[in-house]
């Protein structure tokens, strides 16, 4: 019996998404099988009350483990690296969710009996890096089939969404992430195989990759609820058309409105609706929706967001639905609406209907060519269509009872490995690493040292020669061409670092069986900055084969990665690695120029590496950022681009050790109103907003505003911030004030909060004052000296006024 975790963000029937539909229909189909698997979910965080009413849908069905919201719960380098997140943007934000799942599984599977056989990933997110990297450098999981299921990557929607997508370090990184996770992964699954003939084309795949893939139709089924729900079309009456897809530009909701009002237009007697009858989490893009809607005709093309499951099975079932999406891997939607019988409009320019998929047009389906006429055009031969047949929801075998074996990779076995040190900058440090080197040799560590010297000190005693080779200087510190000259003399792998570099033992092990594979080129872990005593000061991360944080970063690898020198050699001869120009930064450029390049890349997912403390990240140039695009550009464009010279290139801050912080702000999805009691307004004044990403706290007259935050003790340094953002105008202000509770708070403790500045028991921030138009910071300190389970924001009106269009927000919340 095959023991298998998939990893999730949604499940049915707590979340609308189909990803979460599909696995719980896995769930589902492999409980009534006669040899079924273990299934278990990894979910990211949920709130306490999410988490409970996911447990009770799943009885029965599967095991459930939740991320923690901070990595604090999983100790050691975990919390380090938490701690070391400073809040200004950088590539370890995005890495994070992909460490922190990685953590979770590791601390699930060590409480189980067995290990997982396999570990399913979406393809969105970058989910499956750390995992997946884990397993190459022999971490965790090496008995595991990592599989990454095909839904739809950041990347591939964006390329369906132009002119919509927010470019810049989030989606970039993001991106980069999928990317590696699917050219990395042990198996590809995918429901339809021209989706996969998509991602390989898109991300540029060769053939090696697409046999790795396995083509799989998932269980779609209805529920007794939705099977049992009868509703045909009224008798006589004109049908409504519905679309009932998420509200997002590459759904095309834009594009059913548009046909509509043409239709209304050309056939003044239809009496039906047009309704779109879904969700979505961008405020302005719906409302630009509705302005397409003129006012003659609000009435026959409505948007509905708050409709119940219920509603919505009824309204599929007696109308038409039309899915105009130019890009789907597969819509359980679709599926299900046809066999609800309701008539289906699909978008034959769409690969999730195309040719390579169950739809056929006239048979069990309408199908029109992706423009607006042949929608319009469409929706006029529905209205009387009599489709003879349902689409066929037969399922294939899952991938884990077809005897999937994992080829095996060519490997580079036997290879030797050199440390080539520079940056020594006194003639005494030359033996400490002489020293160091032995101890590592003896745990399988570099079996040569390459000691790059000043000339100057040559003749010196300063060690014994047999214990390592000399390159001797010129100058002071070497030039791009002596490391030129050192790395053309040498085979197998290289590493190149700086004097004051160390390394942890299992390092050198890890290098070895990552660099196996022979299409890894080079390989790294993340570091430790050392303070002079030795303690840790900070995780610094690092992005790789990140195409996007190269550009975006000048630290794609750190001091000590190891290199093919057959790999190092091509980039010179092709003129892109150790030349002149580049001056003190060949190595910087070098890490940069192999991410650009799309060369594989692997970074361990443990800080191995140590360097000191205060040696900052590069802050960037824009003149070398500028050339070394130009160069990468111009070897895959054969011409030199003209364009760049006039980009405003934005380069990362720089990151100063120190100053612990944790980023909390994913808890703002689960804060609760706790004052007023629920019940009490007819209207929420606290609210997650999907938009903004934000929490709403608009105030109200007459008392304060309580909203509790799901975070505990063990998610705080000592201090607590808020980001407080104000919206609105006309108002004289909102008062914002942090508090802690030692007990859960009842309704007389806050009853006493509205008259009382002062109450055992409870810790509270000064209040603050935010106008219209401001953003300030709002933080209570002092939290670790007591004993808080409960944190809570509160607001009220400046003065006790007006609180005319107060809209305030809490955007950022951290513990420092």
């Amino acid at each position: 019996m095959a023991r298998i975790c998939f990893v999730t963000n949604e499940i049915y029937p707590l979340h609308k998404g189909g990803i979460g539909r599909m696995l719980y229909n896995i769930a589902v189909k492999n409980a009534e099988s006669a040899q079924p698997a273990d299934i278990h979910f990894l979910m990211v965080w949920q709130p306490d009350d999410v988490q409970a009413n996911i447990r009770m849908a799943l009885a029965g069905l599967a095991s459930i483990a939740f991320c923690p919201l901070t990595a604090g719960s999983f100790g050691g380098w975990a919390t380090e690296f938490e701690q070391s997140n400073a809040l200004n943007w950088h590539y370890g934000h995005a890495y994070r969710q992909s460490l922190m799942l990685y953590w979770a599984l590791d601390e699930y599977e060590k409480g189980l009996d067995a290990p997982f056989d396999i570990i399913e990933f979406p393809d969105y997110g970058g989910w499956a890096l750390a995992t997946l990297e884990a397993k190459a450098t022999g971490i965790r999981f090496t008995g595991a089939t990592i599989a990454v299921r095909l839904h739809s990557t950041a990347g591939v929607i964006a390329a369906h969404q132009p002119f919509y997508e927010k470019i810049g370090h989030w989606a970039g990184c993001i991106e980069d992430m999928e990317y590696q996770c699917l050219a990395k992964a042990d198996v590809i699954v995918g429901h339809l195989g021209g989706i996969i003939d998509y991602n390989q084309q898109h991300y540029g795949f060769d053939d090696a990759w697409r046999a790795r893939c396995y083509t799989e139709f998932p269980p779609i089924e209805l529920t007794v609820d939705e099977a049992s729900q009868h509703a045909g079309r009224r008798s006589g009456a004109d049908p409504d058309f519905i679309f009932s897809s998420r509200l997002q530009p590459f759904k095309q909701p834009d594009l059913f409105i548009k046909a509509a009002l043409k239709f209304l237009s050309a056939t003044p007697a239809y009496s039906g609706r047009f309704r779109l009858i879904s969700y979505g989490w961008d405020d302005a893009y719906i409302a630009w929706l509705e302005s397409l809607i003129p006012a003659h005709r609000a009435a026959q093309v409505t948007i509905e967001r708050d409709l119940s499951a219920g509603e919505r099975i009824k309204a599929i079932r007696s109308g038409i639905t039309v899915i105009p999406s130019n890009y789907e891997s597969l819509c359980l939607f679709a599926y299900e609406a046809s066999n609800l019988g309701s008539t289906v409009i699909l978008n034959d320019a769409c690969l999730g209907f195309g040719e390579k998929s169950r739809w056929v047009h006239g048979e069990n389906c309408l199908k029109f060519d992706g423009s607006l006429e042949g929608l319009v055009t469409v929706l006029r031969d529905a209205i009387d269509a009599q489709l003879p047949e349902v689409v066929s929801v037969q399922t294939t075998t899952p991938y884990w009872d077809a005897g999937l074996e994992a080829s095996a990779p060519p490997t580079g076995k036997g290879q030797e490995l050199t440390l080539l040190l520079h940056g020594f900058k006194r003639r005494e440090e030359v033996s400490g690493s002489l020293k160091r080197h032995k101890e590592a040799q003896a745990s399988k560590g570099p079996d040569h040292l390459l000691l790059l010297l000043p000339d100057a000190w040559r003749g010196e005693a300063m060690f014994d020669e047999r214990d390592a080779d000399v390159h001797w200087l010129a100058s002071d510190a070497p030039w791009p061409e002596d490391i030129a000259g050192a790395v053309s003399q040498l085979n197998g792998l290289i590493a190149i670092a700086e004097a004051d570099t160390l390394f942890e033992p299992p390092y050198w092990a890890r290098a070895r069986q990552a660099l196996e594979h022979i299409d890894v080129a080079a390989f790294a872990s993340h570091a430790r900055l050392r303070l002079p005593d030795g303690r840790t000061d900070a995780i610094r991360t690092y992005a790789g084969g990140a195409p996007s944080a190269a550009v975006l970063s000048a630290d794609a690898l750190p001091p000590g990665a190891v290199y093919r020198a057959d790999v190092l050699r091509e980039l010179m001869a092709d003129g892109l690695a150790f030349t002149p120009h580049e001056k003190s930064r060949w190595y910087s450029l070098l890490g940069r120029t192999m991410a650009l390049g799309k060369m594989a890349i692997t970074v361990a997912p443990s800080p191995d590496i140590s360097i000191p403390a205060n040696r900052l990240r590069d802050k960037g140039d824009a003149i070398i950022d500028n050339a070394l695009l130009e160069r990468h550009l111009g070897k895959a464009l054969g011409a030199k681009p003209a364009f760049l010279p006039g980009l405003a290139l934005k380069l990362l801050a720089p990151l100063a050790a120190g100053a612990p912080e944790i980023e909390l702000s994913q808890a703002l999805r689960g804060a609760k109103q706790l004052w007023p009691l629920a019940g009490t307004l007819d209207w929420r004044p606290v609210e997650y907003r999907m938009k903004e990403r934000a929490l709403q706290v608009h105030p109200r007259e007459g008392g304060h505003v309580i909203a509790a935050l799901p975070i505990g003790q063990k998610d705080l340094i000592s201090a607590l911030s808020v980001r407080l953002r104000h919206y609105g105008d006309g108002n004289p202000g909102v008062d914002f004030q942090l508090l802690a509770f030692e007990v859960e708070p009842d309704a007389a403790l806050m009853e006493k909060l509205e008259c009382s500045a002062e109450i055992e028991g409870v810790m509270a921030s000064d209040w603050q004052k935010i106008t219209p138009g401001e953003t300030v910071t709002l933080t209570l300190e002092g939290l670790a000296e007591g004993n808080f389970n409960v944190f809570a924001i509160t607001a009220r009106p400046s003065d006790g006024v007006t609180i005319h269009k107060a809209w305030t927000f809490v955007d950022k919340l951290w513990s420092h």
